[in-house]
Protein backbone atom coordinates (compact mmCIF):
# COMPACT_ATOMS: atom_id res chain seq x y z
CA UNK A 1 0.00 0.00 0.00
CA UNK A 2 2.86 2.30 0.43
CA UNK A 3 3.96 2.12 -3.13
CA UNK A 4 0.74 3.25 -3.96
CA UNK A 5 0.33 5.94 -1.46
CA UNK A 6 3.78 7.19 -2.82
CA UNK A 7 2.37 7.24 -6.60
CA UNK A 8 -0.78 9.06 -5.58
CA UNK A 9 1.27 11.64 -3.88
CA UNK A 10 3.84 12.00 -6.18
CA UNK A 11 1.23 12.32 -9.14
CA UNK A 12 -0.57 15.35 -7.26
CA UNK A 13 2.25 16.73 -6.26
CA UNK A 14 3.62 16.71 -10.01
CA UNK A 15 0.47 18.25 -11.55
CA UNK A 16 0.94 21.17 -9.53
CA UNK A 17 3.93 21.69 -10.34
CA UNK A 18 3.14 21.76 -13.80
CA UNK A 19 0.14 24.15 -12.91
CA UNK A 20 2.59 26.61 -11.66
CA UNK A 21 4.87 26.17 -14.51
CA UNK A 22 2.13 26.59 -16.82
CA UNK A 23 1.24 30.12 -14.79
CA UNK A 24 4.54 31.00 -16.03
CA UNK A 25 4.16 29.94 -19.84
CA UNK A 26 0.66 30.98 -20.06
CA UNK A 27 0.24 34.34 -18.44
CA UNK A 28 -1.21 36.63 -20.62
CA UNK A 29 -3.94 34.11 -20.93
CA UNK A 30 -4.11 33.00 -17.36
CA UNK A 31 -4.71 36.64 -16.26
CA UNK A 32 -7.69 37.22 -18.75
CA UNK A 33 -9.59 34.93 -16.28
CA UNK A 34 -8.81 37.60 -13.00
CA UNK A 35 -12.02 40.26 -12.37
CA UNK A 36 -11.57 43.44 -13.45
CA UNK A 37 -11.74 44.23 -9.62
CA UNK A 38 -8.29 43.14 -8.94
CA UNK A 39 -5.56 44.76 -9.63
CA UNK A 40 -2.04 44.17 -11.07
CA UNK A 41 -3.53 40.83 -12.71
CA UNK A 42 -0.10 39.04 -14.22
CA UNK A 43 1.66 39.59 -10.23
CA UNK A 44 -1.48 37.88 -8.72
CA UNK A 45 -0.63 34.88 -12.09
CA UNK A 46 3.05 34.56 -11.26
CA UNK A 47 2.21 34.54 -7.14
CA UNK A 48 0.19 31.69 -7.83
CA UNK A 49 2.34 29.85 -10.06
CA UNK A 50 5.09 30.27 -7.50
CA UNK A 51 2.46 29.00 -4.44
CA UNK A 52 1.37 25.74 -6.84
CA UNK A 53 5.23 24.74 -7.28
CA UNK A 54 5.90 25.12 -3.73
CA UNK A 55 2.99 23.43 -2.80
CA UNK A 56 3.75 20.30 -5.28
CA UNK A 57 7.25 20.31 -4.36
CA UNK A 58 6.50 20.15 -0.53
CA UNK A 59 3.75 17.80 -1.26
CA UNK A 60 5.91 15.43 -3.77
CA UNK A 61 8.78 15.19 -0.93
CA UNK A 62 6.37 15.16 2.00
CA UNK A 63 8.45 18.00 3.89
CA UNK A 64 5.58 20.04 5.43
CA UNK A 65 3.14 18.86 3.14
CA UNK A 66 0.35 18.99 5.86
CA UNK A 67 0.97 23.11 5.93
CA UNK A 68 0.77 22.97 2.07
CA UNK A 69 -1.87 20.63 2.00
CA UNK A 70 -4.13 22.67 3.76
CA UNK A 71 -2.76 26.02 1.80
CA UNK A 72 -3.61 24.73 -1.37
CA UNK A 73 -6.90 23.91 -0.10
CA UNK A 74 -7.68 27.46 1.17
CA UNK A 75 -5.96 28.78 -2.25
CA UNK A 76 -7.88 26.70 -4.59
CA UNK A 77 -11.49 27.19 -2.33
CA UNK A 78 -10.69 30.75 -3.35
CA UNK A 79 -10.38 30.51 -6.79
CA UNK A 80 -14.13 28.95 -6.31
CA UNK A 81 -15.38 32.03 -4.56
CA UNK A 82 -13.86 34.06 -6.39
CA UNK A 83 -13.41 32.89 -10.07
CA UNK A 84 -16.11 30.30 -10.58
CA UNK A 85 -19.07 31.16 -8.56
CA UNK A 86 -19.59 34.35 -10.16
CA UNK A 87 -20.33 32.43 -13.63
CA UNK A 88 -22.36 29.10 -11.67
CA UNK A 89 -24.04 28.02 -14.92
CA UNK A 90 -20.93 27.70 -16.42
CA UNK A 91 -18.37 26.57 -14.50
CA UNK A 92 -20.02 23.63 -12.81
CA UNK A 93 -17.55 21.04 -13.98
CA UNK A 94 -14.50 23.24 -12.94
CA UNK A 95 -16.16 23.75 -9.73
CA UNK A 96 -16.81 20.25 -9.36
CA UNK A 97 -12.87 19.41 -10.66
CA UNK A 98 -11.82 21.69 -7.95
CA UNK A 99 -13.46 20.42 -5.23
CA UNK A 100 -11.97 17.59 -6.22
CA UNK A 101 -8.50 18.91 -5.48
CA UNK A 102 -9.96 20.24 -2.34
CA UNK A 103 -10.53 17.32 -1.13
CA UNK A 104 -7.55 15.88 -2.19
CA UNK A 105 -5.55 18.67 -0.55
CA UNK A 106 -7.15 18.17 2.61
CA UNK A 107 -6.37 14.23 2.56
CA UNK A 108 -2.86 14.83 2.42
CA UNK A 109 -2.87 17.27 4.88
CA UNK A 110 -4.72 14.74 7.60
CA UNK A 111 -1.93 12.17 6.51
CA UNK A 112 0.86 13.97 6.47
CA UNK A 113 2.95 13.51 9.14
CA UNK A 114 4.37 16.97 9.09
Amino acid sequence: MKIISLTGRLLFALSFVAYGINHFLQTVKIASYIPDYFPFPQIWVYLIGVLFIIAGISIGLNYKARFAGIGLALMIFLFVIILYLPNFMSSKMAITTYAAFIGASLFIAANSKN
